[in-house]
C-alpha cells in the first residue's frame, strides 16, 4: 500500500507547516488555518491567518535565534509565496513536488 501517493518528502513537508504554523502563531492575528491539497507527484500547503503583515527576511547574523523560515522554505519547497485576503488576511502557501526518480 502506497502510503506517500504524491512522492513528496513527508520531512520537507513537515519541517515547513511547522515553521508557517509557528510563524503564524507569533506574528498573525486571529485564528490559524491550515490546508493542503494532493496533486499527482505535487503537495500543495497554506497557513492562513488574520494579519496583513507579509513576510520578510531580516538581516543575517550569527547571533539571531530566528528569522530562518523564508531561507528555509527556498531550500524545502519547489515555490512558495503569498496571497493576501480580503478583507483581512494571507495565505503563505507552498508547493512542494516529488524527485524525478520518484514513481
Amino acid at each position: 500500500m502506497d502510503h506517500n501517493p504524491s512522492g513528496v518528502d513527508p520531512d520537507s513537508v513537515l519541517l515547513a507547516l511547522t515553521e508557517l504554523v509557528s510563524n503564524s502563531a507569533k506574528h498573525g492575528t486571529g485564528p490559524v488555518d491550515v490546508s493542503m491539497r494532493r496533486e499527482p507527484r505535487q503537495l500543495w500547503l497554506g497557513v492562513t491567518d488574520r494579519s496583513d503583515r507579509l513576510p520578510r527576511q531580516p538581516p543575517t547574523g550569527h547571533d539571531l535565534e530566528g528569522g530562518r523560515g523564508i531561507a528555509m522554505l527556498d531550500v524545502l519547497a519547489t515555490s512558495w509565496g503569498v496571497r493576501l485576503r480580503r478583507p483581512t488576511g494571507k495565505t503563505i502557501w507552498c508547493r512542494f513536488t516529488a524527485a524525478p526518480n520518484v514513481p
